[in-house]
């Protein structure tokens, strides 16, 4: 007889969202992880145009939003969210800033 052993790994956090925007602001919210090995997240938000830098966050697992401030005026960013201290597959959206 053999035995088969089945790793799921973590699932990622609950769904990013783009809560507000402006035109150099972008906030997300998502849901907290539910692996309890999950330490906090890791944020970045990088322009998809090139224009403008990368942006990059971490926090605490008790966090679960965030608000990017100094971005760049009508340029579509992609953000995206990954649970830190657990293998997972990220999650991720983009988002234009509001033109000024």
């Amino acid at each position: 007889m053999r035995t088969v052993c089945l790793f799921v790994g973590p699932l990622p956090p609950g769904e990013l969202d783009v809560t507000d925007f402006g035109s150099t602001t972008i906030t997300v919210s998502w849901g907290p992880a539910l692996d309890q090995l999950a330490v906090g997240y890791s944020l970045t938000a990088m322009p998809v145009s090139g224009q403008g830098q990368t942006m990059f966050a971490n926090f605490g697992r008790d966090t679960t939003v965030h608000t990017f401030t100094g971005l760049v005026p009508g340029t579509n960013y992609q953000i995206t969210l990954q649970i830190n201290g657990v293998v997972s597959s990220p999650s991720s959206i983009t988002q234009y800033t509001r033109k000024s």
